[in-house]
C-alpha cells in the first residue's frame, strides 16, 4: 500500500517527530510505534495526541480500484482508527461514487459479511455463469468458454456486473480500465462447490 504523510506547514517544531513517529510504518506495514509508547515519551493523555495529529498532519493511501468506477483514488486519513477503518473495508469505493453514483446507493447497502445470502438470491443462470468463472479461473478461458470470444454481449456483462455488485465475484483492473482478471472469496468457491 502506498502512502505519503502531510505535516501542515503551521506546525510546531517539537511536533514533528511525534507525527513523524505516529504515521511510521514498519515493512509488515505495520506502525511502529504504540500509541501507549508515545503517550508515555511525550508526556500527553491520548486524546491531546489525537488533537495534534488530527490538527497538522494527515496520511494520504492511495487505493487501487475503486469497486464501481474501477478508477485509482487517494484517501485522505486523519488518524489511526481512520486508517483500521479504511483498511478493513473489503470493498473500496471513492468518495466521487460515495457522492455521485446511483449503483452505490444499493451497493453499500449489501451485508459483506453475508454472501450466502447474497449467493441464495442469484438466478439459476447467474449461478451457472459463476460456477463456469471459477472453475474455468483464467481470464482468456473464461472470454473463451463463458463468453465464447464474444466480450460484446451485453447481457453476460450485466449478469457478471451484478455478481460483482453482490461481492460474489471482483474484477481486478489495471489503471487503465482493462481486466487484469477475476477473483473469487473463499466463501463463495465453497459455497459454490457445496452445491455440487
Amino acid at each position: 500500500m502506498e502512502y505519503e504523510i502531510l505535516i501542515s506547514s503551521q506546525t510546531p517544531e517539537n511536533f514533528f517527530t511525534l507525527i513523524s513517529k505516529y504515521w511510521s510504518r514498519d515493512e509488515n506495514e505495520r506502525f511502529k510505534y504504540e500509541l501507549q509508547n508515545l503517550k508515555n515519551e511525550y508526556g500527553i493523555s491520548l486524546d491531546e495526541l489525537n488533537l495534534i495529529v488530527e490538527k497538522y498532519s494527515s496520511l494520504i493511501i492511495k487505493q487501487e480500484n475503486c469497486s464501481l468506477c474501477h478508477s485509482n483514488y487517494n484517501v485522505n486519513i486523519n488518524n489511526r482508527n481512520h486508517f483500521k477503518n479504511i483498511s478493513n473495508q473489503a470493498r473500496k469505493i471513492c468518495d466521487s461514487c460515495k457522492t455521485y453514483s446511483p449503483n452505490y446507493i444499493g451497493y453499500s447497502q449489501i451485508d459483506e459479511t453475508d454472501l450466502e445470502f447474497q449467493y441464495a438470491e442469484i438466478s439459476e443462470m447467474e449461478r451457472f455463469i459463476l460456477k463456469g468463472m471459477i472453475n474455468l479461473k483464467s481470464k482468456m478461458l473464461i472470454y473463451k468458454h463463458i463468453f465464447n470470444n464474444d466480450l460484446e454481449d451485453r447481457e453476460l456483462w450485466k449478469i457478471i456486473n451484478n455478481l460483482e455488485k453482490k461481492g460474489l465475484i471482483y474484477i481486478e483492473r489495471t489503471s487503465d480500465c482493462k481486466i487484469k482478471g477475476f477473483k473469487f472469496p473463499f466463501e463463495v468457491v465453497q459455497l459454490v462447490n457445496k452445491q455440487v
